[in-house]
């Protein structure tokens, strides 16, 4: 909008007001003082007072002269004669005839047809604006200049392209009533903002065509150009308005034109297709006429104060069955009521495929038509709607020839809008780069609903370029949501832009797919994390939703030959699949079946396995030895058998294969239960000798990782043995099947479980002890044999509550002299528990203080012995020490859940 000065008269008037203020304030204050300085200047010199008061009087007078005559200017129409107003490709501007009849182009509408938005346009055309009491006031004190009241109707109607926006404002504007109330004419004037050539002209640039149309002296024009009144070169004066269009005092010499000549005339001005770089409320015509703007969605509208829009819709079935029968008569010895497979009718089917837009059911209708005249029969014409159709359900990442078979039938002669591509190419080439791509990017939505984060992300756009394509109209919000959609015919145009390049379509499959293969993947993983069945419902219930989506890419990956494709479908289809897995009834879940979903992801697989080289197929095979998380360390010793080299790239290739999955820093782990299935059955495909080399290495790898964490006192030694618990189950399994060639490692495994039994939760330490004291006898390992005969007796004694057998063989662990630190720590945590069973309280103390002070003991060891003190405190009523030991198990690092559940329990019972 172009900036505007306050005209002189206005700096006039504020400068008179300030001064009678001030005297006003002057004479108040220092009356009688002012009175005695008057007297004195007229006694001291009368002949000069009595000049200098008429020069004051007489400029005061003057300067009410020069306000009203330009009040008066501007209220005098200098040419309100608009009989001179003729249709031209240029200016396009032009009187409507009287009769209906007479108007071609209004003649188009069809009045059985948006008889709701007649009555609403019809309204709102002769609804003068109340006028505000404020305003009016406000108005008058400024010189009828300033905070001008609503006096006029300001109608604006938008839709997008087709949609019958101009039909329906010029067949209204015959309205009976409205030819009534303006007497002086209705003036269309086509501003032609839809095309490239005016799409950027200024309000004055749009002004100036207005009044040249319309025969205004041409010596008015030519003032306010700063051109010779003689000009008469059109091309000379739109090239000065061109060098001068951001003057604002141009735009407001042409505006006062403008409203000068309307002052009186009754008439109903209809400005169609304004540019958006115009200021509409520069037309707002002067009391007793009116303004209607048809313009696209995206114009600039809060540039009018007054806006009452009426906004079109596509048609309803019955509105687009009226526009059908106009241009194929039922006479034509054609019935309308052959139903097709699925039970529709020819209108309804025809009404679908123009999604109600009444352009393309226009088209549609006459294509159709010259089929049955051609073909001599309707079934000519049916045949011919269902190959539409089947053009028109074409996948939204293959090109469809649907849009081109409406290309064949013109349906205007104006050269910018003979077809339908051309009329939707009008909205479209208004859209800055961005948003164009964006648009493009939007045919893979075909006919289904999308969120505004997904279309940003597959369009590669912003915020403001998606809500650019809104406000366009292009984009549609669906009803009472917060998903939007293309009206189908559009989104079969925005497809013949995409694939009118050959790699974007593939670059946008991919961003599709790869945005709900992360959506997929994420929400895979918090299924997992959940632990509770509703959460999981919720999260299987919003993922649900975009099952549709799902299915679409799924699809567009199958059919791609890009190279991420199958790395996307793995991702996407495995994903999928393993949350209907974990799906209580997984054979019929909103997200399909596994059989649905499985065959995906084993093809997606099996592409990527075959295009890695030997050494990697070696590596991934080896990779299914792996029950859980490892590192490059992990892998390069168990896979040295069969693998040169494992580092940190090879693994990182396999991420972004969607082989592995990053649990933590250079930490890693098979992903999705389909592909660890696949890993784990290539690792048993391997030869023989292969598969016991790796599985022999893995075993000696986890034992030296266990006793590493047995001998361990830091807190971290738990969360370690906790993490590789998986790989050092699997491992011992290993061994006992191996025996005797690893009997070293069940005797390391057997220590290492003692050490570390209270904080496995499947409790099978009796039979690791019972592998790896059959181990040491095998290895004539004395000290370790009697080390674990010594624990297994004590174990099975204690758990029989033969306490006395018990207590001596955990003694016999304390004076072996091969224990490690660790054990014996737990050899006199187990003494005082055999102690505190017999209610001998003060020995229990004895052992469980031994085993807090013993050096090397495993952080939980010491955690439950302060847990054992503070209940043989509690038993002994001493219930200030009960707290303190209770209190240093709960805060004790490493201490097991169910020692700290305990300690809190104590704590409770103590307090009461």
């Amino acid at each position: 909008m172009n900036a505007q000065k306050f005209p002189p008269y206005v700096v006039v008037a504020s400068i008179l007001t300030i001064t009678a203020f001030v005297v006003a304030n002057a004479v108040q204050l220092f009356g009688d003082s002012l009175r005695d300085w008057i007297v004195q200047m007229y006694n001291a010199d009368p002949l000069r007072f009595i000049v200098a008061s008429i020069l004051i009087f007489a400029f005061m007078a003057a300067g009410a002269i020069w306000i009203a005559y330009q009040q008066y200017r501007g209220q005098q129409p200098e040419n309100a004669d608009l009989s001179g107003f003729k249709e031209a490709s240029t200016i396009r501007l032009l009187q409507l005839p009287e009769n209906l009849s007479d108007d071609p182009k209004a003649r188009e509408f069809i009045p059985a047809t948006r008889q709701k938005e007649q009555r609403a346009l019809t309204d709102m055309i002769l609804t003068v604006p109340k006028q505000s009491a404020l305003k009016a006031f406000l108005h008058a004190i400024t010189f009828r200049r300033l905070f001008r009241p609503a006096s006029v109707p300001v109608a604006v109607v938008t839709g997008i392209g087709g949609i019958g926006k101009t039909s329906l404002a010029l067949f209204t504007s015959y309205d009976r009533r409205i030819r009534q109330a303006y007497p002086g004419g209705r003036f269309y004037f086509d501003a032609a903002g839809i095309y490239p050539e005016h799409a950027s002209d200024t309000t004055a640039q749009v002004l100036f065509r207005f009044l040249v149309g319309a025969g205004i002296d041409n010596k008015q024009i030519n003032q306010g150009l700063g051109l010779p009144a003689s000009e008469e070169d059109r091309a000379r004066q739109f090239e000065r308005l061109t060098a001068q269009k951001d003057d604002p005092d141009v735009t407001d010499f042409l505006q006062r034109l403008y409203v000068r000549s309307l002052i009186g005339q009754h008439r109903l001005i209809i400005i169609d297709n304004p540019p958006n770089t115009a200021d509409l409320s520069a037309f707002e015509p002067p009391e007793g006429n009116a303004l209607l703007v048809i313009t696209r969605p995206e114009h600039p509208l809060y540039k009018l104060r007054r806006m009452p829009q009426l906004r079109l819709k596509p048609m309803d079935e019955p509105e687009s069955q009226r526009i059908i029968k106009k241009e194929w008569p039922a006479d034509q010895t054609i019935s309308w009521n052959p139903d097709s497979p699925d039970g529709r009718s020819v209108c309804q089917r025809i009404h679908r495929l123009g999604s109600g837009i009444p352009l393309v059911v226009l088209v549609l209708s006459r294509m159709l038509k010259n089929e049955a005249e051609d073909g001599g029969s309707l079934e000519a014409a049916v045949r011919y709607l269902s190959q539409l159709e089947h053009d028109h359900a074409a996948g939204a990442w293959t090109f469809s020839a649907f849009l081109n078979r409406l290309l064949q039938l013109p349906y205007s002669a104006e050269p910018n809008r003979a077809t339908v591509e051309e009329v939707f190419r009008l909205s479209y080439v208004r859209l800055t780069e961005d948003a164009q791509r964006m648009f493009r990017s939007l045919a893979i939505f075909s006919g289904l609903h999308f969120d505004e984060r997904l279309a940003v992300t597959v369009g590669s756009g912003t915020d403001e370029t998606f809500r650019q394509l809104l406000r366009s109209g292009l984009v549609e919000r669906a009803p009472d949501s917060q998903r939007f959609y293309l009206y189908d015919p559009i989104a079969l145009f925005a497809r013949t832009l995409l694939h009118q390049s050959p790699d974007e379509p593939q670059e946008v499959v991919a961003r599709y797919a790869a945005f709900f293969a992360d959506l997929a993947d994420q929400t895979e993983a918090r299924f997992r994390a959940a632990s509770d069945q509703a959460e999981r419902q919720a999260i299987v219930s919003a993922l649900a939703t975009e099952a549709i989506h799902l299915r679409r890419c799924r699809d567009a990956l199958l059919e791609s030959t890009a190279e991420q494709a199958p790395v996307l479908l793995l991702r996407l289809s495995a994903s999928v699949l393993g949350i209907i897995q974990y799906t209580p009834g997984n054979h019929n879940t909103s997200l399909g079946s596994s059989d649905e979903w499985e065959p995906v992801a084993t093809r997606a697989l099996a592409q990527i396995i075959e295009s890695l080289s030997a050494q990697d197929r070696a590596l991934y095979a080896g990779l299914g030895i792996f029950p859980g998380s490892f590192d490059v360390a992990d892998a390069c010793q168990v896979l040295a058998p069969i693998v040169d080299t494992v580092d940190d790239k090879k693994l990182v290739d396999f991420l972004a294969m969607s082989l592995l999955r990053q649990v933590e820093a250079h930490r890693y782990e098979v992903r999705y239960s389909i592909v660890r299935a696949h890993a784990q059955d290539a690792f048993r495909q391997m030869p023989p000798d292969q598969q016991q080399a790796v599985g022999d290495a893995f075993a000696r790898h986890y034992a030296q990782k266990a006793q590493q964490y047995s001998e361990e006192s830091d807190v971290t030694a738990q969360t370690l043995f906790e993490r590789d618990w998986a790989a050092i189950r699997k491992s011992q399994a290993i061994a006992q099947e191996r025996a005797p060639d690893l009997d070293r490692e069940l005797v390391i495994y057997a220590n290492a479980y003692f050490s570390y039994w209270y904080i496995m939760y499947d409790y099978c330490l009796l039979t690791w002890l019972e592998a790896g004291l059959a181990a040491a006898e095998r290895r004539g390992d004395d000290a370790n044999k009697a080390l674990l005969l010594a624990l297994h007796r004590a174990i099975v004694a204690e758990s029989q509550q033969q306490w006395a057998e018990a207590a001596q063989r955990y003694q016999q662990v304390l004076d072996m002299p091969g224990a490690a630190p660790a054990t014996r720590a737990r050899a006199c945590l187990e003494l005082g528990y055999v102690a505190a069973a017999q209610r001998q309280w003060a020995e229990a103390a004895r052992w469980r203080r031994q085993a807090l002070d013993m050096p090397g003991a495993a952080p939980a060891t010491r955690a439950a012995a302060c847990l054992g003190l503070g209940i043989v405190a509690e038993r002994q009523q001493q219930w200030a020490e009960a707290a303190q030991w209770y209190r240093q198990a709960l805060d004790m690092p490493g201490a097991a859940p169910d020692t700290r559940a305990r300690a809190c329990l104590g704590l409770g019972v103590v307090a009461e």
